[in-house]
């Protein structure tokens, strides 16, 4: 709703979200009960618009920004101005949560935090007023709460695409399936064990350990991965032949990686293997979106020529980023801080530049306020960095680079500071630990950096669910670039990617925690050509031209030999 956009903050409107959102589940399902009584397709169609009003609405807002802005249709002191506010409310708002939780109250402070953050409230008042007077055009589109219908989002699926959009309640799971020409509407009651079977999944996923290759670990894996599967997929999968799946994802799904969801169960007396279990990644390719909406404004077939890549690459001072992060942390989580370096980076991102070319920031070079400087001049951002979550502010989770030689740069990209950015990025790949992770709000989904990326301006992000080795990870990367390379699109290139790592792994490195936390999220219909194909194509024309002029002179000179032996003879 228009009143959830308005509000002053994030935080402010992540809490709205978490108390409207209970309130959605009742009229979809009046939607649906009425939908199954009468067999009239008007209120299945009322049910998916619901479903869609209390999912991703502040990122939806916060897009249609950047687009209207991207038309020109505000000037540029005045977004920038909207951008200065909202920075200052969110820091404010982090210290002022963090001033009430302290053990003890500094009434003196907390009072100075609703001030200021009243000013700039009544600031945001008047500029928002501004924008409706003198700017509708931008004032409609940013605060347009209007969502896609079935019919909308249909026509904007490929012949071959279908999309899985998911809403829990605490007792029910309904599934809305739609193709080109199909929709449909699945219902289930959640039993006890739902939720703790999708927390299970996750934390053996998430957690890597050697005590997960035991026979029975595997088994145990197949058990609750399959029983999720047919809870999730099973209902649909008769109307999913041959299609390339976009999962819409609700509440704790948003932490489920569906690819490694196993669509049959373990016989008996055969042999547990992770590496020939029956994946859903093998029947579908699957990426992810946040909202049936967002798919249906931002998923457009894109090609970009001659693609400028920015690899990043840093180097960890491992005690100073310790304390520096540390800062920013409640207490309970100060001491757990362990910065370690990743040497496999380097190597990852020089065999991206050899593939796209473009421009290294690597080791000294890698700090935060270089990458600020020039991230806007790329199509493809790629960070091989750590990632902090932050769970309690979220806006206080981090990117890490390179600390800088003074105070003011610390190293640490805050995710209200990418969120402030403004980038006209194609892809950003961020190859760190956790950045599709964090704080999970009803109706708004993951708060997490990856999302971040998205309000910055991004089409499309490749993040993680969960800490990936370093080794695997690169290798996985490697698979990618090289399928981007050979013009796939995003989707297609990270889909083959997995699967030629699934290939050409052995048991222990087809543990699924090993290559399925990257997913992709937005727009994966977007393809590269390397920059570096135009300086090839005249290194040959150079090379032909080279040869031909050694040829020609070759034969010229054959030809003043054969006169002169001519005259001798003569």
């Amino acid at each position: 709703p228009i009143y959830k956009m308005s509000l002053n903050n994030d935080e402010q409107r992540f809490e709205y979200a978490d108390n409207i959102k209970p309130r959605f589940p009742y009229i979809i399902c009046v939607c649906n009960s009425i939908y199954h009584e009468t067999g009239e397709l008007f209120y299945a169609k009322k049910a998916f618009e619901y479903a869609e009003k209390g999912r991703a609405s502040l990122l939806l807002s916060t897009m249609r920004g950047v687009n209207a802005y991207k038309m020109q249709l505000l000037p540029e002191n005045l977004k920038k101005m909207e951008n200065q506010i909202w920075g200052k409310a969110e820091i404010l708002s982090g210290y002022l949560s963090e001033a009430n939780k302290a053990p003890e109250l500094n009434h003196v402070k907390i009072d100075q935090y609703n001030f200021l953050l009243t000013k700039l409230r009544h600031q945001e008042d008047s500029l928002v007023q501004i924008f409706k007077t003198k700017y509708p055009a931008y004032y409609n589109v940013r605060y347009n709460a209007d969502v896609t219908g079935v019919d909308l989002l249909q026509k904007t699926l490929g012949p071959n695409e279908a999309v899985l959009e998911y809403s829990l309640s605490r007792e029910k799971l309904v599934i809305y399936m739609l193709t080109r020409s199909e929709f449909k509407i699945f219902t289930d009651t959640l039993g006890n064990g739902f939720y703790s079977n999708v927390e299970k999944y996750r934390q053996i996923l998430s957690n890597y350990s050697v005590d997960y290759y035991s026979n029975s670990a595997i088994r145990a894996y197949v058990s609750v991965s399959n029983q999720l599967y047919n809870q999730l997929v099973r209902p649909i999968e008769p109307f999913l032949s041959g299609k390339k799946l976009i999962i819409i994802p609700d509440d704790v799904l948003t932490q489920v990686p569906f690819e490694t969801l196993v669509t049959e169960p373990l016989p008996q007396n055969s042999p547990a293997s992770y590496r020939s279990l029956p994946y859903l990644i093998k029947k579908h390719n699957i990426t992810y979106n946040y909202s049936g909406t967002l798919y249906a404004m931002n998923n457009k077939p894109l090609f970009y020529h001659n693609t400028k890549i920015l690899g990043v690459a840093p180097y960890y001072d491992k005690l100073k980023l310790e304390k520096l992060i540390a800062k920013d942390l409640p207490n309970s989580l100060r001491k757990s801080v362990n910065v370690l370096p990743i040497p496999g980076i380097y190597d990852e991102v020089r065999g991206i530049h050899r593939l796209f070319g473009g421009k290294v920031l690597m080791k000294g070079s890698a700090t935060k306020e270089n990458f600020q400087k020039i991230a806007d001049q790329y199509e493809i951002l790629h960070l091989a960095t750590h990632g902090v979550v932050n769970n309690d502010y979220p806006m206080y989770s981090n990117l890490m680079f390179t600390l800088g030689k003074d105070s003011v740069n610390d190293g640490l990209l805050k995710a209200w500071e990418i969120y402030n950015m403004q980038l006209n990025t194609a892809l950003v790949v961020l190859s760190a630990c956790n950045t599709g992770y964090g704080k999970l709000h009803r109706g708004e989904g993951m708060i997490s950096l990856s999302r971040g990326f998205f309000t910055a301006g991004a089409k499309s992000v490749i993040t993680t669910l969960w800490p990936v080795p370093d080794g695997n990870s690169s290798r996985l990367m490697n698979y990618f670039y090289t399928n981007l390379s050979a013009k796939e699109n995003i989707a297609d290139a990270l889909y083959h990617a997995k699967l030629t790592y699934l290939r050409e792994s052995d048991d222990m490195d087809a543990y699924p925690s090993l290559w399925a936390g990257y997913i992709v999220l937005g727009n994966g219909s977007i393809a590269f050509e390397p920059s570096h194909s135009k300086s090839k194509y005249f290194y040959y024309i150079g090379l032909c031209l080279l040869i031909s002029m050694i040829i020609i002179i070759i034969f010229r000179k054959k030809i003043r030999v054969t006169r002169e032996n001519k005259l001798i003879s003569f």
